[in-house]
This record gives structure tokens, C-alpha cells and sequence, in this order.
């Protein structure tokens, strides 16, 4: 299985800036708030109810192509301990990107971003969108693996899942015409300690009728055995939990290997990353033997005499013993990877790509 990755990338987000500092011919009248009470220091949303607010919110998709497109606008009234102030919020997906679709959101991208709305008349500049709040950030990376390999992968993370005796933990399997996969949790009621994150079929998705229009029209090919994970940062106290701003900026600043950390760490609240199975267990407890599992493999793949290669890694061993002693394991590991080869390669390619998508 050859392996197939795109970067980490940011897939959306919800945008909040002050509505004094947005230009805007497009705000009807009749966009009313939505009151917000939230807790200053966390950023956590109170419950408007328990305090006897009334809410309303209407919002307003916005679009310069017929709605294939559209970014979601809408108004909120924040009360904090000290004061209340209204803001726009703007729902911004990588589809505004178009043709660009599978780039992500980055620090390139984000002048197309910038581009669109000013093209549906809300007027942002790209100092204004970098120094904003955001919210509810989808963190993606897109894979490339065959059907019997992706139930493989289900399978293993089903394996790996934590126990837990709470509700909403666990893991959710969806197997519909237009999508096939697994989740944890929701991104409604996603929290730091039972975060967001799903593994889905990314072809069935763009072929499925909420998105096949956007992706005929912009005539963006999909590979057929495309595949993404996907995870959700949700407010404040997600960012803090994993010492992150809560500015856009901050977050095109962040690198690959930021990323990474930030899904791995998302990951490891619903997967226990320790390797479960026999074959993995042994090669946690023993990493020299690992290795030379490996050896064995991509030498008989490359058609080298099992006699060639034990000897080349037997020549670097000087004490007798310990050689002969290696040499009576090499024949052993030997033995077991040409009379089970198809079932060690496979375990081998999942494991590889769960390491590559911070699965284990």
C-alpha cells in the first residue's frame, strides 16, 4: 500500500469581529442579535435561558455565484461582567476558495477569503480578518487508501477506543450511501475532554447531493479512494487547553508539526495509542527487533537473498555469542514473515498510516 497524504490544513472556521469595524452594504434590518452572555476569562457560552435573555438570531448567506457558494452571516450581542458589545460573525469554508478547494485555508489562501467577501460587499481587510477572533476551527488531513485497507483502519481505531462509562463518549459508525466512517463525539457539544473528530470517506462526500454541485461546477476531481480525518477546536477553552491564540493569525502561524501535536492530542482522548495487538505489543517491548522485522521485509521485497541480509546485519555484531544468538532470532523472524508475510504487510501499512493521520 503506498501511502498518500496532504498536509494538515484548515478546512473552516467562524469568524468574530466587531460590527463597527465592517463595513457592510448587505446587513438587512431584520438581522437581529443573538444575546450571548459568556464567562470572560474562559469564553465558555451561559445558557441565555438561565438568565431569563431572550434570543433571537437570523442570519444571512451571502454569495457572488448563484449559492453554489455562500458565507454565513450572522450577529451576536455579547455580555461579559462588564460589558456588551455586537459582533459579526461570518462562517467561512474552504468552498469560497473554489477551484482551491483542496488547498485548505493558509496564509496564501486567505487573500481569496478576503477576495470573496469584499465581492459580497462585506468590507474586511486582510489586517482585520488575521487580528479577529475565531471560533469552531476544523483542523483536516486527506488520505489516499483502498476500501479493504479503510476497514482495516475502522477497525483497528475501534480496537483502540478507550473504554468509558460516560454518555456521548464512544465512538459513532456511520455507513450511508454517501458516506461511510467513524466519529467521536459532536461538534455541538464537543468540550476539551471529549473533543470532536471524524474519519470519512471524502469521495462519497463530494459525490453526495449536499456537495456535488460545487464540485461539478468548479470542476474540482476528487480521487476515488479519498479519504479525510477531520477534527474541531471549539472556543477559548480549547485553544488554552492546547496553548493556542484565538486569533486567526495565530493559527495560519502554526507548522505541520503544530498540528500534528494539536490532532494527536485531540486523538489520544478517545484512543488508547498504545498498539493492542500481539505482533505490536512485541515490537513496543523490543524496537531492535522491530527494526529488523523491517530489514527482512523491504529485502525480500527488493528480491535480496534472506542469506545476504543476515549476514550484512550480523557483520556489525563482535561477541560470538550475542551473534549466534542474533542469528537464531533473524531465522525465527525470517521464518514467521515468509509464512504469514500478507497479514504482517497489512498490519504493517495500517500502523503506518495511523501513525501518519496521530492515530496512535
Amino acid at each position: 500500500m503506498e501511502l498518500k497524504t496532504s498536509e494538515f490544513k484548515i478546512d473552516s472556521f467562524k469568524l468574530r469581529i466587531l460590527r463597527d469595524d465592517i463595513k457592510s452594504t448587505h446587513l438587512p434590518t431584520n438581522l437581529n442579535a443573538e444575546i450571548i452572555s459568556i464567562y470572560a476569562e474562559t469564553g465558555e457560552i451561559i445558557n441565555p435561558n438561565e438568565l431569563g435573555l431572550k434570543t433571537k438570531l437570523n442570519t444571512l448567506n451571502l454569495s457572488n455565484d448563484n449559492e453554489t457558494t455562500s458565507v454565513a452571516i450572522g450577529i451576536e450581542s455579547i455580555r461579559t461582567t462588564f460589558r456588551q458589545r455586537e459582533y459579526l460573525t461570518l462562517k467561512i469554508t474552504t468552498k469560497l476558495l473554489k477551484e482551491q478547494y483542496y488547498d485548505g485555508i493558509n496564509s496564501q489562501t486567505i487573500y481569496n477569503i478576503v477576495e470573496y467577501l469584499n465581492s459580497v460587499n462585506v468590507g474586511i481587510t486582510i489586517e482585520q480578518i488575521l487580528k479577529a477572533e475565531v471560533t469552531d476551527i476544523d483542523i483536516c488531513k486527506d488520505f489516499v487508501v483502498e476500501p479493504n485497507n479503510y476497514n482495516l483502519l475502522i477497525n483497528q481505531i475501534k480496537i483502540n477506543t478507550k473504554a468509558s462509562q460516560e454518555q456521548n463518549k464512544g465512538y459513532n459508525i456511520f455507513n450511508k450511501i454517501d458516506n461511510k466512517g467513524i466519529e467521536f463525539s459532536s461538534r455541538k457539544k464537543a468540550t476539551p475532554n471529549n473533543p470532536f473528530f471524524k474519519i470519512y470517506n471524502k469521495f462519497l462526500d463530494a459525490k453526495g447531493l449536499k456537495h456535488s454541485k460545487f464540485f461539478e461546477i468548479y470542476k474540482i476531481e476528487t480521487e476515488s479512494n479519498l479519504h479525510r480525518i477531520e477534527c474541531t477546536l471549539k472556543n477559548k477553552k480549547h485553544f488554552e487547553k492546547y496553548n493556542l491564540g484565538n486569533t486567526l493569525e495565530s493559527f495560519l502561524q502554526l507548522e505541520q508539526k503544530e498540528l500534528s501535536k494539536i490532532v494527536s492530542q485531540i486523538t489520544s482522548m478517545h484512543l488508547n495509542k498504545s498498539p493492542r495487538n500481539k505482533m505490536e505489543l512485541r515490537k513496543q517491548q523490543n524496537l531492535y527487533e522491530s527494526y529488523i522485522e523491517l530489514c527482512l521485509l523491504y529485502s525480500n521485497k527488493l528480491n535480496i537473498p534472506f542469506e545476504t541480509t543476515k549476514e550484512t546485519l550480523l557483520n556489525v555484531i563482535v561477541n560470538r555469542n550475542t551473534k549466534k544468538n542474533h542469528e537464531n532470532m533473524f531465522e525465527k523472524l525470517h521464518l514467521e514473515l515468509t509464512t504469514n508475510s500478507k497479514s504482517y504487510e497489512e498490519n504493517y501499512n495500517i500502523q503506518k498510516l495511523m501513525i501518519e493521520l496521530c492515530l496512535l
